[in-house]
């Protein structure tokens, strides 16, 4: 208790003795002007830091019930002056408070006002996802013998088409496809709607209209083309393609696609989903969607035969470039309807 009294009575010393040389600095501003610019100078301020503040906090504390002014060069100036035990209480305050705001990133906010602890969640649940998605396709792939299950097991591709993307990332969408495959007799079966979305977001129509000229060339309402506008209907579509009655399929299997179309294929069937609002919605009800070039990574791989000299691929980045080879972008029979148009 007396040590304690004891600062106390050296800091309200330091104080007195600041607020005298503060009332002569103060008659004279360029004067304290011209201290400031020595100190800075000198390095008087910036070798002080955080150990400064709090000491002038201190001193500012100290004069709260008084209307003196204490000007921070001055209490800079008298910090120096302390000694290493006094500078010790203000150096650890100032220990604690940086080694806090190192662990609460909640309270520290990006140019875009989001908190640093959300941008490390998003970036965590960003690798575990593609963890989770690796996982499942690589042992997916494996539990299949080359000779009999790999070439009669169903694959299901998807495919979205867009008119614009929102600053708040979701799609304005415009065509899904979707395709189910086996090794055995190629592609089984198709699902394809084009979808009319009623009017574009306000702001968005010349994106719209670029977007639809440079790709897939649909026409942009308020242009009539025969799109769907029950997005239920879609919605049930979609998952009677996935899982009909009398497939045995007890849960939604997973859709690759393109890395370049994930974001809008995700945000397009996640959409659909949210026009059903449903209470027992289970995982087995979600869509998932995984990377087509992993998906063929795997299969290449799994075709080849276990002897020397056959070739797969050594590096996942090779099955992304046959992929973006596109080589039957141009094979005829395989496009749409809007695409057998649009060629004639």
């Amino acid at each position: 208790m007396d040590e304690s009294r004891q600062k106390t009575t050296d800091e309200c010393d330091i104080v007195h003795l600041v607020s005298h040389v503060g009332d002569d600095h103060l008659e004279d501003d360029n004067k304290g002007a011209e201290e400031v610019g020595r100190m800075n100078d000198s390095g008087g301020l910036k070798g002080i830091g955080m150990t400064c503040f709090y000491f002038n906090s201190k001193v500012v504390d100290c004069h709260r019930h008084t209307t003196v002014l204490v000007p921070a060069y001055l209490c800079s100036k008298e910090n120096k002056q302390l000694t290493q035990n006094e500078k010790w209480i203000y150096e650890e305050e100032a220990r604690k408070v940086k080694e806090g705001d190192k662990l609460n990133l909640e309270n520290k906010y990006t140019s875009q006002g989001k908190s640093y602890a959300e941008v490390e969640r998003e970036k965590n649940e960003a690798i575990d996802q593609l963890n989770k998605m690796n996982h499942e396709v690589e042992s997916t792939v494996r539990s299949l013998d080359y000779s009999s299950s790999l070439q009669t097991y169903p694959f299901h591709l998807i495919h979205v088409n867009y008119y614009c993307r929102q600053e708040n990332g979701s799609f304005t969408p415009c065509e899904i496809a979707l395709a189910e495959f086996r090794f055995l007799d190629g592609i089984r079966r198709v699902y394809h709607t084009l979808i009319d979305p009623g009017n574009i977001p306000l702001g968005y129509k010349f994106e719209a209209v670029t977007h639809s000229q440079q790709t897939h060339q649909i026409p942009v309402p308020p242009e009539e083309f025969g799109g769907e506008r029950d997005y239920v209907k879609i919605l049930y579509d979609i998952k009677r393609f996935l899982v009909g009655s009398g497939r045995g399929v007890s849960s939604m299997p997973p859709l690759y696609t393109r890395p370049d179309c994930e974001d809008a294929v995700k945000n397009v069937l996640w959409g659909l989903q949210d026009c059903v609002q449903l209470d027992n919605a289970n995982a087995a009800d979600m869509f998932r969607v995984y990377s087509l070039p992993k998906l063929f990574y795997e299969l290449r791989n799994a075709c080849v035969p276990d002897k020397p000299g056959a070739v797969g691929f050594p590096a996942f980045s090779l099955a992304e470039d046959e992929i973006e080879r596109d080589v039957f972008k141009f094979r005829k029979g395989i496009s749409c309807e809007v695409g057998d148009f649009i060629c004639c």
